[in-house]
């Protein structure tokens, strides 16, 4: 979010005053209302968006509120969900909401300016999610949120089977190219099996206990496969998974973006970024949408988030890029540099793919080969790679399985995150009056301590400090 001149200039003031305004979400007897609190006795004017609006002192402004959000220490995968919470005075008015209001998943927004403002030309800071209103004593009262990745922690799994072999089960979900996936038995008369909760792209190379078999049909657009006589064996088969609205989802954008939708959420604001390497991954067994979002990041070397203005944030991580900034010695607090961590350079990468989703180590059919018996047992293929080093000794070692298809994506992703890691790199963390900094840019970073010649870091980590003049930032050099 850009700033207006009269923004940039008012951050730029030091020893400011602060304006926080709250506005808070809730249910009472089934009605949505809002809770409209500041630190100030604030009025928005006639000519605001919302006219004449009063929002009510209560707000301790002596209690921190800070924000953090942090890129997974691998730098691949989810980041750490932003956790905060608000403090403010039990007034009379406030005190029925404890027990009669509901908060819990309610949209909660927190503006900053100056108390002279007009409302509209307030900064939107955060938009968040409650939590339910706590008692800190018998003056005060607290109310917790998070950013919005909360809403998907929901079940990839959402629909059961009501009748039949597998009554109550969830029913599984297949996406990419996946290899030797076990179907579920959903009829036993007919002898039906099924992949996918939904239409399918292809199935080929079925197999009973690892032996190609021809006497099946299938119907891609059920998901499933009927055999022309009753198999006695373990199924198997390799499957091109869910096809949504014509477009068979293979990649990890496409696969995301419809976890998203399954969660009732938008689409990630950020295209086109992330590589288009083909994935598989066989759903049996529920797990979170969170945890499956996760797993295709970290495969091809992304992270995520919802960023302050509650938009999913899916970006790749390549390391240092172009500089768009530099946070100087006189933005920085005073003895406010230190160094957080060291992370050593990986000597040896070893990278998963072509996970064998079905791991047979016995009932295999006879006539199989030896290869054959020992591909069907296996868990996955895998590249590896080495670093040459100054000091091979203090080099780390790095085995990683992924939803990777094909070799040469899986060589290619291997090579590149090499080339990450072939140096050392330094974790330093500062207080900074710099606002509004977003995860993975890069910026140059000067102090007389460690960097007085100033060097290149990205962004992977931020605590915004609503009511102080110093954010928490953490550099990766």
């Amino acid at each position: 979010m850009s700033l207006t001149t009269k923004q940039q200039q008012w951050h730029a003031q030091p020893g400011k005053k602060i304006c926080l305004l709250v506005e808070a979400n809730y249910l009472l007897a089934g009605e949505l209302q809002t809770l409209y609190i500041s630190n100030y006795g604030f009025r928005s004017l006639p000519s605001d968006s919302k006219p004449n609006q009063p929002y009510r002192p209560w707000l301790n402004a002596k209690a921190l509120i800070s924000f953090s959000q942090r890129m997974a220490e691998a730098l691949y995968g989810q980041s750490e969900i932003g956790v905060s919470a608000i403090e403010f005075f039990l007034h009379p008015d406030i005190e029925p909401l404890i027990n009669q209001a509901d908060f819990a998943h309610q949209a909660i927004k927190l503006l900053i300016g100056d108390p002279t403002w007009a409302l509209d030309e307030f900064i939107p800071w955060i938009t968040a999610k409650s939590d339910n209103l706590s008692p800190v004593d018998n003056n005060r009262v607290r109310l917790k949120f998070t950013d919005r990745a909360q809403v998907l922690v929901t079940p990839v799994l959402t629909n059961t089977y009501t009748t039949g072999d597998s009554q109550g089960q969830f029913k599984p979900r297949c996406f990419g190219q996946c290899f030797n996936v076990e179907p579920v038995l959903i009829n036993s008369v007919t002898n039906t099996y099924q992949f996918n909760d939904g239409q399918l792209e292809e199935v080929t190379n079925v197999r009973e206990n690892g032996y190609p078999v021809t006497t099946y049909d299938a119907d891609l657009a059920a998901g499933t496969i009927t055999f022309t006589t009753r198999p006695t064996g373990r199924i198997t088969a390799d499957v091109k998974g869910h096809v949504e609205n014509g477009v068979y989802l293979d990649t990890a954008e496409l696969i995301i973006n419809y976890l998203l939708s399954l969660a009732g959420e938008s689409v990630s604001v950020d295209s086109g970024v992330l590589p288009g390497y083909l994935l598989g991954r066989y759903v049996r067994d529920q797990l979170d949408i969170t945890d499956l979002i996760d797993e295709i990041a970290v495969s091809v070397g992304a992270y995520w988030l919802y960023d302050a203005r509650e938009q999913f944030r899916l970006l790749r991580y390549a390391g240092v890029g172009v500089s768009t900034g530099q946070v100087t010695p006189g933005q920085i607090k005073a003895n406010g540099l230190t160094i957080k961590n060291r992370f050593a350079a990986v000597k040896n990468y070893s990278l998963g793919y072509a996970r064998n989703w079905t791991e047979q180590t016995e009932g295999l059919a006879a006539a199989l080969t030896p290869e054959q018996a020992l591909a069907y047992s296996q868990k996955e293929q895998k590249v590896t790679g080495t670093n040459t080093l100054i000091n091979p000794s203090a080099g780390v070692e790095v085995e990683l399985s992924t939803l990777l298809v094909n070799k040469a994506d899986a060589e290619a992703e291997l090579n590149r995150r090499l080339a990450l890691r072939a140096n050392p790199r330094t974790l330093y963390q500062l207080s900074t009056t710099q606002k509004h900094i977003e995860l993975g840019v890069t910026k140059t970073l000067t102090y007389p301590r460690y960097l007085s010649t100033g060097q290149d870091g990205i962004i992977v980590g931020h605590v915004a400090q609503l009511n102080s003049p110093f954010d928490v930032i953490e550099v990766l050099l």
